[in-house]
């Protein structure tokens, strides 16, 4: 095998990486194959591979890399689970680690996890978050009316406990009560297809997105605030 054709291979294998990998964004992964059909120069694509968007992706995952550790500590990594994505983070909390079953009310334990959550939205200053979008998300189970349940379906369920965690998330943070908002998707995302006992409680989660204002926005905010 010539030189040439090693490099064209190990090329060619960390591409396919790349398209494995979680929260790809498009015009990065167009950008590359571009590059190589000679559509333009790599270093017309330089803007793109940015050193400042490089080093706010490293600067993200070092942010939360602290909360993924206490989590381990916590034997919580069944139940949380953290992914950057292309404008910021995502948190998903099973039930388990937040709730009782058709409850919206945080158990005791839950304090400590989403206080992580907290510290890591505060400690993180390189970015201005945009908004903090909480999620509510059900199996496909019917809620069973009765007098001690205080909810009749899984849109009113998950409305509720992504209220719940919006409520802690705001008075232990500094930002002001506009950065947030909340949906429900009662049972009609699912992860998985609800057709065991183990999927249906991987449905049942609630999806914390920290996301930050694109970085040309916060340019231009500014150099108003200069001027």
């Amino acid at each position: 095998m010539t030189y040439a054709d090693f490099i064209t291979l190990m090329m060619i294998f960390f591409i396919v990486l790349y398209t494995f990998t979680p929260g790809v964004e498009k015009n990065k992964f167009t950008a590359i194959i571009g590059a190589f059909q000679g559509k333009r120069g790599v270093l017309e694509y330089e803007s793109v591979f940015s050193d400042e968007s490089l080093q706010i992706d490293i600067q993200r995952a070092k942010n939360w890399d602290e909360m993924y550790q206490n989590i381990q500590k916590e034997n919580l990594g069944d139940q949380v689970e953290i992914d950057i994505i292309p404008d910021g983070v995502r948190i998903i909390m099973g039930e388990a680690a937040l709730f009782e079953t058709y409850s919206a009310k945080l158990l005791p334990e839950s304090h400590d996890l989403l206080l992580d959550i907290a510290k890591g939205i505060d400690r993180y200053t390189l970015e201005e978050v945009d908004v903090i979008d909480i999620q509510g998300h059900t199996d496909n189970r019917p809620i069973r009316v009765s007098g001690d349940r205080k909810y009749e379906s899984n849109w009113e369920l998950g409305s509720g406990r992504s209220l719940s965690v919006m409520r802690f998330l705001e008075e232990n943070v500094s930002l002001k009560p506009e950065k947030f908002s909340i949906r429900s998707f009662g049972e009609y995302r699912p992860r998985v297809p609800n057709t065991t006992l183990e999927n249906m409680q991987r449905n049942r989660r609630v999806e914390v997105f920290i996301r930050y204002a694109p970085i040309e926005i916060q340019r231009n905010e500014n150099k108003r605030t200069e001027s």
